[in-house]
């Protein structure tokens, strides 16, 4: 068997492995690297060796061939984890509808460090987000600030506002209005995005601190979301 038919049959099976099942779905915001020419987007499964990205045809001037030698630089955002770098060369482009593609990228980092920090990432981070719409409160000592949530998970949520008015690491005092819920929970300031990057408006993201009951009301409003199928993909 030479290499490439190998290669094909391992990937085949990767790729089966990972669209029969949800367990490793994570969203980071990644920057893709193509000869120098540098591309913004969101990762949409990840594994140990390869990270799947779902892109538009139209938003690239090239990409490379399944198994191109080409090498292609990354650099993933794991939040309040750092930033990491990765070098990787295209597995497949996979067509899926339209002109929206499938891109399985194998990676690699060099530094055994790196790599824990992204295996533990993914598994300790890993929850499934979704798509709502209603409003939120956020309050600090010294502003009281009224937004709309745009997904949600037993994690954290991404509110969109004017990125201009808190700071990462921020802690806030979170009021959360899904349908006929009432949601207080404290949160903290995870990220900031600015310029509408990573396909979302402008606004934050905020990891809970949340107690027993808190945790049980956003299990509650989430168990409803699932019955709509309401998750990001």
């Amino acid at each position: 068997m030479n290499w490439s038919r190998f290669e094909n049959i391992k990937l085949n099976y990767m790729k089966k492995f990972f669209l029969s099942t949800g367990a490793i779905s994570v969203r980071l915001p990644l920057s893709l690297n193509i000869a120098g020419r540098i591309y913004h987007l969101e990762t949409s499964m990840m594994s140990k060796e390869y990270i799947y990205l779902k892109v538009f045809e139209e938003d690239f001037e090239f990409l490379p061939s399944s198994y191109s030698h080409l090498i292609l630089f990354m650099n993933l955002n794991l939040f309040n984890n750092g930033k990491i770098d990765l070098e990787g060369r295209m597995a497949s482009v996979d067509t899926l509808s339209g002109s929206r593609l499938g891109l399985w990228v194998e990676y690699q980092t060099e530094l055994e460090s790196e790599r824990k920090t992204l295996s533990e990432f993914v598994l300790n981070h890993y929850t499934p987000r979704y798509s709502v719409r209603f409003d939120v409160e956020i309050k600090t000592p010294t502003k009281l600030l009224r937004a709309e949530a745009i997904n949600l998970s037993e994690k954290g949520i991404f509110i969109e506002a004017p990125p201009d008015q808190l700071e990462e690491k921020e802690i806030c005092n979170l009021v959360l209005f899904p349908e006929n819920f009432f949601i207080p929970v404290r949160a903290e300031v995870s990220w900031i995005n600015k310029g509408k990057m990573y396909d979302k408006p402008n606004g934050y993201g905020f990891k809970f601190f949340s107690d027993k009951k808190t945790e049980s009301k956003i299990s509650k409003y989430l168990d409803l979301l699932k019955k709509r199928s309401a998750m990001l993909r």
